[in-house]
């Protein structure tokens, strides 16, 4: 009997996944004046948060918190049973020990079913991360999770025809269920875990096909963004059934509001980036997709919103940004960096005008947004990282040579070549970076799968920009994917 309650999703798509997936890189003498601008209020530096390509990790003094997927068992409510499923996870790096341990103080857990305190459900919806974002208040560490709701008569005819009756003779052809989506909560121990309330319900329809058709039932994608707490609010981006919002929840009360709503089709991702007075928000589009003879992938266009936390007022800062393939934002008091259309440039809250700093070396390599270092900006081009100062002038570049970045033998075919992504500062000023490999690997019964290799390294810029080795390496996930 198949499941249905719980579906197993093995594709990670990350357009969908609508945060920060990396950092960039540009050349040239900078084209706009720099600006007394602070430097210290970026998320990055406010509250240890990064989000990078897949996953986002949470920093704390002694370590760091981030999410993965495993195979473990877990209790169907729908058919009464334990049964396999890929479920999430909360992890804990400690600094100290340099060892990865499941957030769970259970005595002999072995950190393998729903019972364990590290277990926090599915955060998938169809092909896509909902929220991946872990995000954290003085109490808690805050996820997000999806679940499935059936009706009873829709649990009865699903279950007929999962034990193989004829789907002619059920009397329909299909059956409506939600996808409801949940904020949760959790110690950082693990333990005093709560759904705290639902964000969303997404209506989906289960399909009655031929058994010898070949099709099989997909939930459909839910788009979001990355999420901040700030003054006891959390903020979020959401699309679904063609309209998108961006959120606030107070957490004490408990309630929800939006701060923008719209219609729109074709939404490509949703992110946040967040300064102490300002939250950047941008609205990807997909348009014709076309791929150029040096890998880079056009047809993104977007817009960009600024939200005032103290007057509460949401205004329009850029539209139709053109090449705006989701490569992350990156707020730094007032202003907000981006790449876009072969540039690195910024937007002030004060005014619409974009400033550009300086153009692109090669077009036809994938750049990402800069992150604000000290009195510098760090941009990486997925194979390299550049240093750069305020004004856009180029000061030199940092190789990722010395890294082993690959699982040695264990790759039996290249799907994607490794990449890295810069994701933020730690607590002592130093890089955070992520190094995404993907690859292949037949399992016991030589059927081909797919894994996604993360490492998570500390960069040591200013060794790096000497010359030196300024690599060192943090944690490593490993997921089927």
């Amino acid at each position: 009997m198949r499941r249905v309650l719980h579906e197993k999703d093995t594709k990670n798509r990350n357009t969908h996944i609508g945060c920060d997936d990396g950092a960039s890189a540009c050349a040239g003498s900078g084209s706009a004046q720099e600006d007394d601008v602070k430097t210290s209020d970026s998320p990055s530096f406010e509250d240890g948060i990064y989000t990078g390509s897949f996953t986002t990790i949470k920093e704390t003094d002694k370590g760091f918190y981030y999410i993965t997927r495993k195979e473990c068992m877990v209790y169907d409510e729908f058919f009464d049973k334990q049964v396999p499923f890929t479920g999430s996870f909360i992890i804990y790096y400690d600094k100290n020990s340099e060892k990865s341990i499941p957030v769970c103080n259970k005595p002999d857990c072995m950190h393998d079913t729903d019972e364990c305190n590290a277990y926090i459900g599915n955060n998938y919806a169809g092909e896509s991360l909902v929220i991946k974002s872990l995000c954290a208040d003085d109490e808690y560490l805050y996820y997000v999770v999806t679940e499935k709701e059936y009706s009873d008569e829709a649990k009865k005819l699903i279950e007929k025809y999962e034990e193989g009756t004829d789907p002619y003779t059920i009397g329909t052809d299909r059956v409506n269920y939600y996808t409801n989506v949940y904020l949760c909560r959790m110690k950082e121990d693990g333990t005093s875990k709560d759904r705290l309330m639902k964000l969303d319900s997404v209506l989906n329809t289960y399909e009655f096909y031929p058994k010898d058709s070949g099709k099989t039932n997909k939930t459909a994608d839910i788009v979001a963004s990355n999420m901040y707490i700030k003054g006891g609010k959390l903020y979020y981006a959401f699309f679904s059934d063609e309209a998108y919002h961006l959120r606030e929840i107070d957490l004490k009360k408990k309630e929800q509001k939006d701060l923008l709503s719209a219609d729109s089709e074709k939404i490509q991702s949703l992110s946040l980036t967040l300064s102490k007075e300002y939250l950047w928000f941008q609205v990807q589009y997909i348009g014709d997709m076309t791929w150029t003879e040096g890998g880079k992938f056009t047809g993104y266009s977007a817009d960009i919103y600024v939200y005032d936390i103290a007057s509460q007022a949401v205004k329009k800062a850029a539209e139709k940004i053109v090449d705006a393939r989701n490569r992350g934002m990156m707020a730094d008091g007032s202003r907000m960096y981006y790449s876009g259309n072969n540039e690195m440039w910024y937007l002030d809250a004060a005014s619409p005008e974009k400033h550009v700093l300086c153009t692109y070396e090669d077009p036809e390599k994938t750049y990402y947004s800069p992150i604000p270092y000290n009195d510098k900006l760090i941009v990486c081009r997925m194979d390299q990282i550049e240093v750069y100062d305020k004004s856009g002038k180029k000061l030199g570049t940092i190789a990722f040579d010395e890294v082993d970045v690959t699982k040695g033998g264990q790759s039996s075919k290249a799907v994607t070549p490794a990449y890295i992504a810069l994701i933020g500062v730690g607590k002592n000023g130093d890089m955070i970076v992520e190094c995404v490999n993907e690859y292949r690997k037949p399992d016991d019964n030589d059927k081909e799968k797919t894994f996604l290799e993360r490492g998570y390294y500390i960069l040591k810029v200013e060794d790096g920009l000497k010359g030196e080795i300024g690599w060192k390496k943090l944690f490593e996930v490993v997921e089927e994917h």
